[in-house]
C-alpha cells in the first residue's frame, strides 16, 4: 500500500476476515477487496459495516457476483462489487498465452 500511494495508485488489497479488513483499512487502503465473497453473505456484511468504524471502510466484495444478487451486495453496504467472471462470461476465448 505504501508504494501504490508513492506512485499515485489506489490499493484495494484483498482481504477476507474482519481483522484483515481492519488491519488494512489502518495501513492505508483506499478500498478493501472482500474475497472470496461466497465465504461471506450479505447479510454477514451488513453485520460488519454496524461495528465499530467498519461503516468507514469502502467495501469491495467479489467471487460470485453476478447480476442476479449484485444489488444484495450493494444495499448490504458494499461501496462497489466485484463481477469479473461472471460478468464476462465463459463465451469469452482467450488467445493461447493469455
Amino acid at each position: 500500500m505504501e508504494a501504490c500511494k508513492r506512485y499515485g495508485l489506489v490499493a484495494v488489497p484483498g482481504c477476507s476476515t474482519p481483522n484483515e479488513i481492519w488491519d488494512a483499512h489502518l495501513n492505508g487502503a483506499q478500498m478493501v477487496k472482500v474475497f472470496p465473497a461466497p465465504q461471506w453473505t450479505p447479510a454477514l456484511l451488513a453485520a460488519l459495516v454496524e461495528v465499530g468504524d467498519f461503516s468507514k471502510v469502502d467495501l469491495l466484495p467479489s467471487g460470485g457476483i453476478n447480476n442476479k444478487n449484485y444489488q444484495k451486495w450493494l444495499d448490504a453496504g458494499a461501496s462497489l462489487v466485484g463481477m469479473g467472471s461472471n460478468l464476462c462470461g465463459k463465451d469469452i476465448k482467450c488467445l493461447p498465452g493469455i
